[in-house]
């Protein structure tokens, strides 16, 4: 396992950063090796982008990237498909965006937990942190890690405590490489009582003074929390055939992993969610830097398929459901009245929709069972599946009467006219075109969005749920 100790002086770093050398860096995409084919390379490493939260991908669309399971496989792939030493290396980012805006913190620990167990079982040879995860609670935070990364060292090179002294590994060097791994996370709005998190070049500085051997030019991963400028602003103080690659913005799944510009000696993006894997091949002074797509294609690794079903357990242990029922108050446009009450006006457009899927959208979760525990404990899930989850009045608010509040066969189960239109209790009474909303290709693609349902086509689909009278 990796390790970070014996340590040289920071000037090692100032002069390397001097020095000249020409580095010639390609992307393309990853053609599979004939029969028998070997390259030359002196090493390879592995990197994956930030999970941000799922474990698994959606079950509503077929050919579907990423997953764990499958996630595993493509790393054992692409590190042992050539005859090179190798490394992985992951990039924080273990929380969603969804979580993080409930405020829920069981659900946020669930994800970490679920995840810091999984990773550990894919015994990378480093994670890099991030903001989010260290915005949590210390106690969350420290005993998460302490618990189940015990075989993976978790590196932050500018987070330090009250002393000056590292608070996580500052970076990790393998020998059999002599790849040495630094990270940067940006500093979250609250970072906590005795800890101190520093700008880069401040960062590397204290740990010069502290004799920390920085490693080799050219023989350095180092990942960068935040956008492409500030891993340009990074990458200016290593050395050229240093990879400084970036993680962590909310973009599209599926978008490109290609380097940062033509001859930049920088990297590049690594997507989020485990749709993609990044490979760098280093020969010499050239560098071939490689997208990976985690493709339903993959054999599932079955180690890592437990971890899927953790979460839920987890996920059903916190009732997070319940938690997040409301988290984002009333809803601007009003209440919730339920589909029912849309049927004596609208009669046949309700008969139209209580004939399709959309009505049973909680039951399909009910029936998805993947790793155990039911989908229907997953707020990801339920989000889309219900009506108004989340809001005051929505789906599994405590505003609901029980035992309604919960059910999905009750009149905010499912996926309903409100889902689209908006919440309707108001032009119930009124009867008012004002007091409801149309809806649209964008209203569909909130729940139908790459994320989720990647080969989506609206033109295909709304003639099969179509309903024109208002």
């Amino acid at each position: 396992m990796a390790r970070w100790t014996h340590w040289a002086p920071w000037s090692a770093l100032a002069v390397a950063a001097l020095v000249a050398a020409t580095v010639s860096w390609s992307h393309a995409v990853e053609q599979p090796l004939e029969q028998g084919e070997t390259r030359d390379v002196d090493w390879l490493a592995v990197l994956v982008g930030p999970s941000m939260g799922t474990l698994e991908p959606c079950g509503c669309a077929g050919g579907m990237l990423g997953g764990i399971d499958r996630l595993a496989t493509a790393i054992s792939v692409y590190r042992s498909s050539r005859s090179a030493p190798s490394l992985t290396v992951g990039a924080g980012g273990q929380l969603s965006p969804e979580a993080i805006e409930s405020g829920v913190l069981d659900w946020q620990r669930a994800q970490l937990e679920a995840q810091y167990m999984a990773y550990d079982e894919l015994q990378l040879d480093a994670l890099v942190v991030s903001s989010h995860e260290l915005a949590l609670p210390i106690e969350i935070f420290d005993g998460t890690r302490q618990s189940y990364l015990a075989r993976t060292p978790l590196v932050a090179s500018n987070l330090f405590d009250g002393e000056g002294a590292p608070l996580l590994a500052p970076l990790v060097h393998q020998a059999k490489t002599g790849v040495t791994v630094l990270g940067f996370p940006k500093a979250p709005a609250q970072l906590g009582e005795g800890r101190e998190m520093l700008e880069p070049k401040d960062a590397l500085a204290r740990l010069g003074e502290l004799g920390l051997d920085l490693g080799a030019p050219g023989r350095r991963i180092v990942l960068v929390e935040g956008d492409a400028e500030r891993a340009k602003a990074v990458g200016e103080l290593f050395a050229p055939g240093d990879l400084v690659a970036h993680f962590g913005e909310r973009a599209d799944a599926s978008a490109t992993a290609a380097p940062l510009g033509e001859g930049a000696p920088y990297g590049g993006f690594l997507g989020a969610r485990l749709r993609h894997v990044v490979s760098l091949r280093a020969s010499g002074d050239n560098r071939l830097w490689e997208k990976h797509p985690v493709a339903a294609e993959l054999i599932a690794d079955e180690r890592l398929v437990p971890y899927r079903g953790y979460y839920r357990e987890f996920l059903s242990a916190y009732d997070v459901v319940a938690q997040v029922g409301d988290t984002k108050g009333p809803h601007p446009r009003g209440a919730y009245a339920g589909s029912a009450s849309c049927q004596a006006c609208h009669t046949d457009a309700h008969a139209i929709w209580s004939e399709g899927q959309h009505p049973h959208g909680l039951l399909t979760l009910q029936e998805d069972l993947r790793g155990g525990a039911a989908a229907l404990v997953d707020p990801d899930c339920v989000r889309c599946h219900s009506v108004g989850f989340g809001y005051e009045t929505g789906f599994a608010s405590k505003a609901v009467a029980d035992p309604m509040r919960l059910d999905p066969k009750g009149p905010l189960g499912g996926i309903g006219c409100e889902s689209c239109h908006g919440p309707a209790a108001q032009h119930v009474v009124t009867g008012l075109a004002e007091h409801v909303q149309r809806s649209n290709a964008a209203t569909c693609m909130q729940c139908h969005d790459v994320d989720n349902d990647p080969n989506f086509d609206f033109e295909r689909k709304w003639p099969l749920i179509v309903h024109d009278n208002p």
